[in-house]
């Protein structure tokens, strides 16, 4: 279930429907506090397409 939560997090903040910084830096400070190889990959993937513009398909 935390997956599930984690990746429709990512999906909103990608489709850029999430746009209060707060938020979107609460989420990266709770993947960042997970010891996980999903967490840290979903953290990294998130904010270099956020950093390079990249636009959703």
């Amino acid at each position: 279930m935390r997956e599930t939560a984690i990746s429709t997090i990512q999906s909103t903040i990608i489709t850029r429907r999430l746009r209060q910084e707060e938020l979107i830096e609460a989420y990266f400070d709770s993947l960042l506090k997970q010891d996980d190889a999903y967490s840290k990959q979903c953290y990294e993937e998130t904010t270099y397409i956020l950093e390079n513009g990249i636009e959703p398909d």
